[in-house]
């Protein structure tokens, strides 16, 4: 019955400003599949070497998208407004 909401906002150095969100179910239960997945993709398609964050070796739009038949949706605004 758990489910979350990851709420980021961010600035640029030069003012620019987006907010992303990220929302699902069942926290432990998400990471399993994101390991999963970035496994796969890993094996698939390979990348880049050393230590990379996710979003430096996969495409995070798809691989965000890849998680909607496990119950994550994502969107980013560009702008939002700040406090």
């Amino acid at each position: 019955a758990q489910r979350f909401t990851y709420l980021v906002d961010a600035v640029g150095a030069d003012g620019r400003a987006a907010r992303g969100v990220v929302r699902g179910r069942d926290t432990y239960g998400t990471t399993t599949v994101i390991a999963v997945e970035a496994a796969r993709r890993l094996v698939a398609d390979g990348a880049e070497p050393g230590v990379l964050a996710p979003a430096q070796a996969f495409d995070p739009a798809g691989f965000l998208t890849s998680l909607a038949p496990h119950g994550i949706s994502w969107s980013i605004t560009v702008p939002f407004c700040r406090p």
